[in-house]
């Protein structure tokens, strides 16, 4: 299959790359069945089937941010730093896993013990223990795969099938979303009860594919050796890197505009459309394009360029999301088509938008002779995590402000919210990341100069 991939994408990869992208991809399907879980269902699931207010989850996630500032740096130079006979990334794959599905059981699993408090604090001390726990993961993960290759353009195969995988896993989250949409009727014991066995059983599934995967990978030769020299907090090192500081903010705005459409889109279906199983389809054709289209970006990235095509998904997104606000949303045809368009830009923006940045971390290794690859992701990982948690924050104070209350019909105030917030604000997130990424420089011929710079140095060292 990996062959068949290669030859494609008309690229070489050796045989030790494809079977390793296989143990590499396994863990992103569970993690992504977890995030679209987390997304698209866990703050409707908590305000009105736990019955914790929306200020207050919003108050949470923004806790839990502030935790992520300290963890996510500090794992990044941990990884960076380890030194083991298994390598320097696997062991903390093999520390995330465990963690990593109790706290997703925790998320959709009431506490054991009754009361309004003891409610908050369950909960609050789940999404701490999620986010800390994806970390462990999602740093020395993504760093692995900065490491897999060198070469300019199989960083978009390696990204592409994380990409893929986390995606498939993300569309059969649908499938237990939309169960759970259709038990709504049936009162929130039912919602509650199937939530919590499905979040077991994927935490369960999503914690042994991590174990496979760290006992399956091999981390590449030369890299362990590469060591992060840099002190805490490796945040600064990294907004010193003028290329990370660009794309660092149009990620934001980027990860912004998609928090805010995951988090609504269950919200105006159910509220504005009156019908809760309609997100289910709609995001299945948000989903799909993306999940399918993946192969076509590594070829296109090679004729147009990363960035031009980045600024185009960009660009199609906010087309696609801003059409939706003068969309007539008793014909559904629209919002599908709009969702496909949109559905397509988000492929390519998760395997462009990754390989760029780890195009840039070899920037940085030419500019201070650091190998930094969990420290570069760890912001990475925090600037995903807080636009998420800036997004919940604030539209759990909008709709507690504009009189949302959960279970009954919406004032025209609260819906009109929803769908500006749906459609309109994404769209303007997304137009000022393009105009800003169009001043991005670091292009395949700067990005080769840079590598031809570290490989003759890298000789010179080991004469």
């Amino acid at each position: 299959m990996m062959s068949a991939v290669s030859d494609f994408l008309g690229m070489s990869m050796n045989k030790n790359l494809g079977s390793s992208l296989v143990y590499f991809t396994l863990p992103t399907i569970g993690f992504g069945y977890m995030y679209g879980l987390i997304n698209l269902y866990l703050m409707i699931f908590a305000t009105d089937f736990l019955a914790i207010a929306p200020a207050t989850v919003g108050f949470i996630f923004g806790i839990s941010r502030l935790w992520d500032a300290i963890s996510d740096p500090l794992i990044g130079h941990l990884s960076d730093n380890t030194r083991t006979r298994f390598g320097r990334r696997r062991p903390w794959l093999v520390l995330a896993a465990v963690p990593l599905g109790f706290a997703f059981y925790m998320l959709f699993n009431p506490s054991p013990v009754s009361g309004e408090l003891i409610a908050i604090l369950w909960f609050g001390a789940a999404v701490i223990l999620f986010y800390t726990a994806s970390t462990l993961f999602y740093v020395p993960h993504f760093a692995i795969a900065a490491e897999m290759t060198e070469d300019y353009h199989q960083r978009n195969i390696v990204f592409g099938c994380r990409h893929a995988g986390w995606l498939a896993g993300y569309v059969l989250s649908l499938g237990g979303i939309y169960s759970l949409t259709k038990l709504h009727s049936e009162g929130a014991d039912k919602v509650i009860e199937f939530a919590g066995t499905q979040a077991t059983i994927i935490g369960l599934l999503t914690a042994m594919s991590i174990l496979i995967c760290a006992y399956g990978m091999r981390e590449k030769p030369g890299f362990a050796e590469r060591r992060s020299t840099s002190a805490l907090p490796v945040i600064k090192d990294v907004i010193k890197n003028m290329h990370a500081r660009r794309i660092l903010a149009v990620n934001f705005m980027d990860n912004i505009s998609f928090a805010l459409t995951s988090t609504l889109v269950l919200y105006v279906c159910t509220y504005v459309l009156n019908d809760a199983n309609i997100a289910s389809f709609f995001i299945l054709f948000f989903m799909l394009p993306s999940l399918l289209l993946v192969p076509i970006w590594m070829p296109l990235a090679r004729k147009f360029g990363k960035k031009n095509l980045y600024t185009f998904s960009m660009l199609l997104s906010g087309t696609a999301f801003g059409s939706m606000f003068f969309a007539d949303y008793g014909n559904l045809a629209h919002l599908y088509i709009a969702g496909i368009m949109a559905g397509t830009a988000n492929g390519c923006n998760n395997v462009i938008g990754p390989s760029i940045f780890s195009d840039i971390i070899d920037y940085d290794e030419l500019q201070t002779g650091d190998r930094k690859e969990g420290a570069y992701f760890a912001v990475w990982s925090l600037v995903w995590k807080s636009s998420t948690a800036i997004v919940l924050f604030v539209l759990g104070i909008v709709l507690s402000v504009v009189g949302f209350e959960p279970n009954v019909p919406q004032t025209d105030l609260v819906i009109n919210a929803m769908k500006f917030m749906f459609t309109l604000l994404p769209c303007i997130f997304y137009i000022l990341a393009a105009f800003l990424f169009s001043f991005f420089k670091l292009n395949e011929a700067a990005y080769n100069d840079i590598r031809n710079e570290l490989d003759a140095n890298r000789d010179v060292t080991s004469s």
